[in-house]
């Protein structure tokens, strides 16, 4: 355009009316319309027109070069991708956590945010709506050359670049230091694992080899009485095993302790009785982990003691408390091993039955005793495993009372299961949902007999039922001497794990107990009959509302 024809057009807009912002937005559509080079041509003679109003089109505010940001449409495709990198950048930079600010924009590229595109486009009515605060433009804009803009591309990209790898440092200091308020993470020391069970078992009480000395340093130890020192000592040395047996020994031990009490000066029996037997509790509970048999024991004695009148004398109060220990044992465990006996033997036929047993029970081994002595017929497999080796006993017994037996391990079931006729297990724990708790072992003998169609017979009393339910071995177990494992008794050449300890990557499992489901149950023998896997929960609840009425052993 030339200079004279420019004049003109600065004479005509002088003498004629401003236009309205209507004729502003129709004057800015026809420029889109003609293409950038006529739309840059219009923008840079509307500016005088405005008599004083902001050079820029985005929100008024100058650039460090003098001249205003471009809108969207008037830029290349070079400029465009420069201004999304850059964006880009800012918001990656914004999310690591850095400086909002630290990310500059580029220099021709014009990093206008999206309000201000909206008010370059929407023509003079949205500007004179949004006060200015930047200086009016008193030159008109010359348009830039070619290579202005090539130099300004140039930069954009650079700038844009520049942002980036800064952003990419920042988000990389940021996960490796944590940049912010995040705590650094610790990697964890392969050496700092337990040594005495794997990370999955962690959560279980772990193994520590019981001394007196050990004993010796445990809290309020002066106030345990001896009865209970020396049954703590039996639990971890393994001299007393069995749910019945060491079931029988505690309740005996808190006969002596009730014997021996004496309320102090100002206290209640039934509260500081509590109180004191607690402590023996929690004292068991460092010797060894209590079993189910043994904790439905001591919930059944807590709630006679919390019954019991403030005005009932002490003397008296504690005879009956002794009694009613002698109760339990006599119609819980007694009386119930007798019943549960008579129900197993019935199971056993005449001649020809091959019933085979896993490690030790005391139950099984009592109702085969009693089959052999009412004149059957038939043939023990005693099926045992290390390290515990408990079938050793079992075989024992059995073979004194003149009963042809097998002695065969674990790994054998396969092979041994197709001449067997029944199984006879043992369980230490019956669960609400019908699994049982037993010897670890007695899982896979179950479900092998299973897969043989072989008939499975739990013998368990009820006072071993529990309300839990459990589905796996992990989340209640207890842990036994990982140094069983690595030493094979009467065999010292064996030694392939000796100083396992000196390896910070090795650990030794030693599982107590497994859990066998419902489905591999055919029947649960007790001392009510024989009861299927699902009848568990009916017993529960019978027992639950027998001690609400507080009213006999139950």
């Amino acid at each position: 355009m030339s200079s004279a024809s420019a004049g003109m057009f600065s004479l005509d807009a002088s003498t004629r009316p401003s236009p309205t912002p209507q004729h502003q937005q129709s004057a800015f559509a026809a420029a889109a319309q003609a293409g950038p080079s006529s739309q840059s041509q219009q923008a840079a003679h509307a500016q005088p027109q405005q008599g004083g109003a902001p050079a820029q089109a985005g929100g008024g505010q100058p650039h460090g070069d003098g001249k205003g940001p471009k809108p969207q449409r008037e830029m290349t495709k070079a400029e465009r991708r420069a201004l999304q990198e850059s964006q880009r950048a800012a918001k990656a930079a914004q999310k690591a956590g850095g400086p909002v600010g630290a990310v500059e924009k580029p220099k021709g590229a014009a990093a206008a945010p999206a309000a201000e595109g909206r008010g370059a486009r929407g023509g003079g009515g949205a500007q004179e709506a949004r006060p200015s605060t930047s200086k009016p433009a008193s030159v008109a804009a010359v348009p830039r050359t070619e290579s202005e803009r090539r130099q300004d591309v140039a930069a954009a990209s650079g700038t844009a670049a520049a942002a980036a790898s800064g952003a990419a440092a920042a988000a990389g200091g940021a996960a490796v230091d944590g940049a912010g308020a995040a705590a650094p993470k610790k990697k964890k020391d392969p050496k700092a694992v337990s040594l005495n069970s794997t990370e999955l078992f962690a959560h279980l009480q772990q193994y520590k080899r019981v001394t007196v000395s050990s004993l010796l340093h445990q809290p309020a130890v002066g106030n345990i009485h001896p009865a209970v020192l020396q049954l703590g000592l039996r639990y971890a040395d393994g001299s007393i095993r069995g749910a019945n047996a060491r079931c029988l020994a505690m309740l005996n031990a808190f006969c002596q302790v009730i014997r021996d009490y004496t309320t102090p000066e100002g206290k209640e029996l039934s509260r500081d009785l509590l109180r004191h037997l607690n402590d023996h509790v929690n004292f068991l509970v460092v010797c060894r982990p209590l079993s189910v048999g043994m904790g439905n024991a001591i919930r059944h004695l807590k709630l006679r003691i919390s019954t019991i009148s403030p005005d009932m004398p002490e003397a008296e109060a504690k005879q009956e408390l002794e009694q009613e220990i002698a109760d339990y044992i006599n119609v819980r465990i007694d009386s119930a091993d007798k019943q549960l006996v008579n129900y197993a033997v019935a199971k056993v036929e005449p001649h020809g039955d091959v019933i085979l047993t896993y490690a030790a029970s005391h139950v099984v081994q009592r109702a085969l005793v009693e089959a052999a002595r009412a004149g059957k017929s038939f043939r023990v497999v005693v099926m045992d495993s290390r390290p515990e080796m408990e079938g050793r006993a079992t075989l024992a017994r059995l073979l004194a009372a003149g009963i042809p037996c097998t002695y065969v391990h674990l790994n054998a079931a396969s092979y041994i299961i197709r001449e067997v006729t029944k199984v006879f297990l043992g369980a230490a724990a019956v669960l609400s949902n019908g699994t049982v708790l037993s010897r670890a072992g007695t899982a896979a003998v179950a479900m092998m007999a299973h897969a043989h169609s072989k008939p499975v017979m739990i013998c368990c009393e009820t006072h071993k039922f529990n309300e839990r339910v459990q589905l796996d071995s992990i989340t209640h177990n207890e842990l036994g001497d990982p140094e069983a494992l690595a030493a094979v008794p009467g065999k010292p050449e064996v030694n392939s794990l000796e100083g396992w300890k000196e390896h910070p990557r090795l650990r030794l499992l030693n599982l107590k107990y497994d859990v066998m489901p419902a489905e591999y149950v055919t029947m649960v023998v007790t001392e009510f009959g024989m009861v299927p896997p699902t009848s568990v929960p009916v017993i529960l609840r019978e027992f639950r509302q027998s001690e609400q009425t507080v009213s006999g052993p139950f």
